[in-house]
């Protein structure tokens, strides 16, 4: 059996429980210890790939046959790393991610919903020289589709930043989260993430960065331009659509043959 330890991971994919990382008060892990339920023995597999660092506190979340670490304290440093281990082939890979990801984090919450890994809250280092913890509440989402890191809105109604706190997915739509530390005292609230909301928001959002894409793409632009500025001799295309929904000043010159008067 696998060396006594704490704040490893323990996740199940089919008959069989997946361990990983730890730290046992002098040293950190990286292997992969395998409880096959069906005959209740241990099983150390042989790995390969791009193994990852040493850690504990770290989260594990189970996406098919695959299994997605994020983070951790490696002893030294929090950890802001992503693998994914193959549970099929026993392999570790380390794939390219985009998007804004979180800054390395020990004792946060990571949760399935979809296709996306919803991760909240954590440590991060943040006011250890001031000797006060200050920990995290923010949220970041990982679609596995896209392989992209999200940061949605911060939320006035967000929880107090905490650590070491527990995360239960209700149906599809809900996230409840419950207790952790603040880094003063202990908590005993439940707050209640909801899902459904935060993608709409998520869809207004990107609708809104689109248009603004596309925005961008007829500034100063020849093509399809029907108003033509001089600026100190020089050329700047516009579109009277545009112009007049921006400015009633424009508005009133183009509805009134460009007499300024």
């Amino acid at each position: 059996k696998p060396s006594a330890r704490a704040c490893h991971t323990m996740s199940r994919v089919g008959r069989k429980l997946y361990m990983f990382g730890g730290y046992d008060g002098d040293k950190c892990f990286n292997d992969i210890d395998v409880l096959d339920l069906d005959t209740l023995s241990w099983i150390q597999p042989q790995v390969s790939g791009k193994i990852p660092m040493a850690r504990n506190a770290h989260t594990m979340t189970v996406l098919g046959s695959k299994l997605y670490l994020f983070g951790g304290h490696s002893g030294n440093k929090h950890l802001k790393d992503l693998h994914m281990l193959d549970t099929e082939t026993l392999t570790w890979t380390e794939p390219e991610i985009s998007g804004n990801p979180p800054k390395g984090l020990r004792g946060h919450t990571a949760n399935l919903i979809g296709n996306k890994i919803y991760l909240f809250g954590g440590y991060d280092g943040r006011g250890k020289s001031f000797k006060k913890i200050i920990p995290s509440n923010d949220l970041y989402v990982l679609n596995t589709d896209t392989m992209r890191w999200s940061h949605p809105v911060e939320n006035e109604k967000a929880p107090a930043g905490r650590q070491r706190h527990t995360a239960c997915v209700i149906g599809m739509k809900q996230l409840f989260i419950f207790g952790g530390f603040d880094g003063c005292k202990w908590l005993n609230d439940i707050c209640i993430l909801d899902i459904g909301k935060l993608e709409e928001n998520e869809i207004n959002n990107e609708a809104v960065n689109s248009l603004i894409q596309n925005m961008r793409k007829v500034i100063n632009n020849a093509t399809f331009s029907d108003v033509v500025f001089l600026v100190e001799g020089k050329p700047i295309y516009g579109h009277k659509a545009i112009l007049s929904a921006q400015c009633e000043h424009f508005r009133a010159m183009f509805t009134n043959g460009m007499k300024e008067s």
